[in-house]
């Protein structure tokens, strides 16, 4: 785990998801330790669909469990951009000037002769796209919501990878936090959970991105450990009120997409609508 700050904000890096389950584990042993991060009452679980120990395992495993609805939402992106985009990229057109002669219209004495075949708009192949999800919710989401969420964002990743590119995606938990005496810093805590050169493992993009336990029960144990740079102690702030913000772009390489976080139950966006919007904005759709 790399730590920096950037004015009162304090940062916390994980190159992946498995160091980041390390450091929650370690973090609940913490004694000031809020036992709502910890506690296996049933409400709790449902809240964060399971225990903290279902999160350290399935920070392991990755989750399979919506796996499948995840998949046939990437698959209708990748025929949807094999439909509206590869298939208009060689449209002849006629003109007075071109790359060939339509001999037929040459010979009838049609002035608008010459054929050309403009390209439209393409991605290349081979390119990197930053992803990077934001899994900031307030108490007030349900969990259902998160996942449902969640998995668009997963199926996007798994479209991009399908249609040849290099795809980075990295899980940021950024919150500006206040306790009862005001010193709680803002913090970022950002996760890797695929770098552009891995193999990209559906089950745990799916676990990182829509699963609330990542949140509510590793990234809660880590959020209430950061320090406070306050005095000389290192302390655990157990009064935080979170509201969720966007991650920081300078965090990440230039280009990245941003992907929004949830502001209320009715945020879960339309497949379709959310994936011709970043689909068309990477050029992979066309106009």
């Amino acid at each position: 785990m790399r730590e920096s700050t950037k004015g009162s904000r304090l940062i916390q890096v994980y190159d992946s998801i498995a160091e980041f389950a390390q450091d929650a584990t370690r973090a609940i042993r913490n004694p000031s330790m809020p036992g709502r991060v910890t506690d296996n009452d049933a409400d709790r679980n449902d809240f964060c669909a399971g225990t903290f120990q279902d999160a350290v395992e399935l920070a392991a495993t990755g989750w399979t469990d919506q796996l499948p609805d995840a998949l046939a939402i990437a698959e209708s992106a990748v025929e949807m951009a094999d439909q509206e985009h590869m298939m208009d990229t060689f449209q002849p057109q006629w003109d007075v000037t071109g790359a060939e002669v339509d001999v037929a219209r040459y010979l009838s004495g049609e002035p608008e002769c010459m054929i050309d075949f403009p390209l439209s708009k393409t991605s290349k192949q081979g390119r990197v796209i930053t992803l990077v999800a934001s899994r900031s919710t307030s108490a007030s989401i349900s969990a259902e919501t998160m996942i449902r969420h969640g998995q668009v964002a997963v199926a996007l990743a798994l479209a991009l990878a399908r249609l040849g590119h290099a795809v980075e995606i990295w899980a940021d938990i950024r919150l500006s936090s206040q306790n009862r005496q005001g010193t709680a810093p803002e913090g970022e805590v950002i996760v890797k959970v695929k770098d552009v050169n891995d193999e990209l493992d559906p089950a745990a993009v799916l676990f990182a991105l829509a699963h609330p336990g990542f949140y509510r029960r590793l990234g809660f144990a880590v959020i209430y450990d950061l320090p406070v740079r306050r005095g000389k102690t290192r302390r655990c702030v157990s009064t935080i009120t979170a509201i969720p913000k966007r991650p920081d772009p300078e965090l990440y390489p230039d280009g990245a997409i941003i992907l929004p976080e949830i502001c209320s139950d009715y945020d879960v966006p339309d497949a379709d609508k959310f994936l011709k919007q970043y689909l068309g904005e990477l050029g992979l759709l066309a106009e």
